[in-house]
C-alpha cells in the first residue's frame, strides 16, 4: 500500500471487553492497526465511495465484506453463517481480509479474497457481522469527528507504488439481480444523464422525435 503500516494485536479482552478503535487518521500518523482499525478503515472507505460495507467479527478477528448489488441484510446484526457464505456463493457479496496492506503481512487482492472465505468455512468461531447500510436505515450513524487537524495524504514513492493486478475470479451473478436495458445507439453516459428537455434538444438538432416524450415534444412545438 506504500503507507508503511504495522499490523499489531488486540487486547486479550478484544472479545469480551472492547475495543478503542483508532481513526483513520491515527491509523496513519501512527503507522500502527489492529484487524478491527483497518476493518472499519476500509468500512469507511466503502461507504464514502457509495458501496455498501459490513464488518465480520469472528473470535479475536474481524475482516470486511461489501455488497456488489444495492441491497443490504435484513437486520444491522446478522448471526446466521449460512445467510451470509449464500451470498457470497451468489456473487452478490464479497469479503476481504484487511491485514494483507500492512508490512506484516502484505497480500494480493486475490489472496484476501480467499483467506477471509476461509473464516466463513470454520465451524463454531463466527460471531456475527454488522451491516453498516441498514443500521444506517436505522437511524445508527456515525459519531462527529472531534479531529481539528487537516491529515494530507502521504506522498508515495513510484518505487513503493503496489503494481495493478488483475481481480480476483467472481462467482457469476444470479441472472435474477440483473436488470436489462434497452439502449438506443445513441445512448451514453453522458445523454443518459441528462434531463428530458437536454435530451429533446439534442434531438432537435438532428430533427429526431420519435425517443421524445409527450411533454419535452410540446415544449418544442
Amino acid at each position: 500500500m506504500g503507507e508503511n503500516i504495522q499490523y499489531v494485536l488486540p487486547p486479550a479482552s478484544f472479545s469480551s471487553d472492547g475495543q478503542k478503535i483508532r481513526t483513520p487518521e491515527r491509523i496513519f500518523d501512527g503507522r500502527v492497526a489492529t484487524c478491527l482499525d483497518l476493518a472499519m478503515l476500509f468500512a469507511a472507505c466503502f461507504e464514502q465511495a457509495g458501496l455498501r460495507p459490513v464488518i465480520l467479527l469472528k473470535e479475536k478477528h474481524a475482516w470486511v465484506g461489501v455488497w456488489l448489488i444495492d441491497t443490504n441484510f435484513s437486520g444491522a446484526i446478522v448471526d446466521d453463517l449460512q445467510a451470509i457464505r449464500k451470498r457470497v456463493e451468489s456473487g452478490e457479496f464479497i469479503v476481504l481480509e484487511t491485514t494483507g496492506i500492512t508490512n506484516t503481512s502484505r497480500s494480493s487482492l486475490r489472496r484476501a479474497c480467499s483467506t477471509a472465505k476461509t473464516y466463513l468455512e470454520e465451524e463454531g468461531t463466527f460471531q456475527y457481522a454488522v451491516d453498516i447500510h441498514r443500521a444506517r436505515e436505522l437511524r445508527i450513524l456515525p459519531l462527529p469527528s472531534r479531529s481539528t487537524s487537516q491529515h494530507a495524504a502521504a506522498e508515495v514513492s513510484d518505487k513503493n507504488t503496489p503494481s495493478i493486478e488483475e481481480m480476483p475470479d467472481l462467482p457469476p451473478l444470479n441472472p435474477e439481480l440483473i436488470s436489462e436495458v434497452e439502449l438506443d445507439g445513441r445512448d451514453t453516459p453522458t445523454t443518459m444523464s441528462k434531463s428530458p428537455i437536454e435530451t429533446a434538444q439534442g434531438f432537435k438538432k438532428e430533427g429526431d422525435f420519435s425517443k421524445v416524450g409527450p411533454r419535452a415534444r410540446n415544449f418544442w412545438g
